[in-house]
């Protein structure tokens, strides 16, 4: 009975840590936005003073964790849209003011639309449970033909949160 246990529990003790490394044990991936080109290194989106917005959104979605993007205060001059596009998810996506009381401001200068969030580009309905936050954000001078000029937001069933934005 003695040997049974023992194989019991380590059993239980393996396929526990099989598990945890396979889930890959990620829980919040933070990037930085700052007024850079996107030509820098990736590898600056994970700590001030950060990267480009649109290499920030790329590595979030990606990461197939929740991610949190701090935007950097300042005029961002956007000339091409800033897509963020996944299958089914990727968790929870929040994209925030870096200081709240100093909100980025994102300008397509009447000719760019400014930001779209595809959080179910096959349509199926696989984001269920997922969070889209955008806080703290001005978006000016977005222009689109098909879609909203600003911000357009797609998801089957996640939660949308727009909270202390602008739209002008």
């Amino acid at each position: 009975m003695k040997t049974i246990t023992t194989l019991l529990l380590f059993l239980l003790f393996f396929t526990g840590n099989i598990f945890a490394i396979a889930g890959g044990g990620c829980s919040n991936n933070v990037y930085y936005v700052s007024q850079v080109d996107n030509t820098s290194d990736v590898n600056d989106c994970y700590s001030e003073p950060g990267c480009g917005f649109q290499q920030a959104l790329d590595l979030a979605a990606g990461d197939n964790c929740d991610s949190t993007i701090y935007v950097k205060s300042g005029t961002y001059n956007i000339t091409n849209t800033l897509t963020y596009s996944v299958a089914d998810g990727d968790g929870k996506l929040t994209i925030m003011a870096h200081d709240p009381s100093n909100k980025p401001v994102l300008d397509g200068g009447g000719s760019f639309q400014l930001m779209v969030i595809n959080n179910d580009n096959d349509n199926n309905g696989g984001d269920a449970e997922d969070n889209i936050t955008i806080k703290n954000l001005v978006f000016q001078n977005g222009k689109s033909s098909s879609n909203a000029g600003g911000l357009y937001v797609h998801a089957e069933d996640a939660n949308i949160t727009i909270d202390g934005c602008e739209f002008r």
